[in-house]
């Protein structure tokens, strides 16, 4: 270890002072000739200056959370506030997030005789990923690619290209506001963990819909990828059934009597969800925690009858660990 860490001294010190010492050891033999030294100066300064220029382009992007995997900077800076044209690949038409951000964040408008361009490809995986693979969720890698006047986003889902696109968004802004250019880089990017959930507990604690829309949309922008909808509680039962009105009724309830989400609420938030990349995992306690239903029926009973599914349909129940 010790011979290590000398070799690794010896090593940093020689890259710090070479540059030094060359100048030191042949300054006697042109200590005459000022243009030798003038030149070697300059050429000092100018790795002085690109090594600098490196560093600010590597300290330009790092805001992105979470931060990618691989970050290669090259290329030129992509100038944003500007019309586009983009083009899709046909298996990731359904991708709307890219153009709303294209738009919204990024300033652009879509033109199809617009010379910069958006590409979307679909591909069948990306090389040097090594994303983790979970029954029911998509491959979320991506590449993406800023150069000049093009961006390419490599993919190979749906979920992908939203990926790339939460990155643009986060490249676009700064603490200042709106950045005039995005940078040029190739960043590939895969989630180290393929579930990165949050859990709202509405049963007890309502929240709006306009507020849940809006966590969504923000828990988005970080790349979480799961909403935990905790629907119901002893407090009360929290999404509309029309043929029982009894389990939304104000009197079933014990905290925000008469908060509930209307069945066109929960679709539209199951809807929008989907748009910005968030898997929606709906949790109905029963039989435990499950005091609203006796307050709505005055009754309860636990029993294969009352579970039996309308034919063609499935119940799937999910246990909470915590009370296992």
């Amino acid at each position: 270890l010790t011979e290590v860490n000398t070799g690794l001294a010896l090593t940093n010190t020689i890259e710090t002072f070479s540059v030094p010492l060359l100048i030191c050891i042949f300054a006697p033999t042109f200590i005459f000739d000022m243009r030798i030294i003038t030149s070697l100066l300059f050429l000092l300064l100018a790795f002085v200056g690109v090594a600098q220029g490196r560093d600010k382009g590597q300290t330009s992007v790092p805001h992105l959370l979470p931060l990618p995997h691989q970050i290669d900077y090259a290329g030129h800076s992509f100038t944003i506030g500007r019309p586009v044209r983009l083009v899709m690949d046909n298996a990731l038409a359904d991708c709307e997030l890219l153009s709303e951000i294209l738009t919204n964040d990024l300033g652009c408008s879509i033109s199809h005789a617009a010379a910069p361009v958006v590409s979307v490809c679909r591909v069948e995986s990306i090389m040097g990923t090594d994303e983790p693979v979970l029954e029911g969720f998509e491959p979320e890698a991506y590449r993406l690619l800023i150069d000049g006047d093009s961006i390419v986003i490599s993919a190979v889902s749906s979920l992908g290209v939203i990926r790339a696109a939460q990155t643009l968004q986060q490249l676009a802004e700064t603490e200042k506001g709106r950045v005039r250019a995005l940078p040029g880089v190739v960043i590939t990017d895969w989630p180290a963990f393929k579930v990165r959930g949050f859990m709202h507990d509405v049963g007890r604690s309502f929240i709006s819909y306009d507020e849940l829309v809006e966590e969504i949309r923000l828990m988005s922008r970080y790349k979480i990828n799961l909403m935990q909808w905790h629907l119901t509680e002893r407090q009360a039962w929290r999404f509309e059934v029309k043929a029982h009105p009894e389990l939304t009724d104000a009197a079933s309830m014990t905290r925000f009597a008469g908060c509930y989400y209307t069945q066109q609420q929960c679709r539209a938030i199951d809807s929008i969800a989907h748009r910005y990349g968030v898997y929606v995992i709906p949790e109905i306690d029963m039989p435990g925690h499950s005091t609203y239903f006796k307050k709505a029926f005055g009754w309860f009973s636990f029993n294969r009858t009352f579970l039996e599914p309308a034919r063609g349909h499935r119940i799937a129940i999910a246990i909470d660990p915590c009370y296992i």
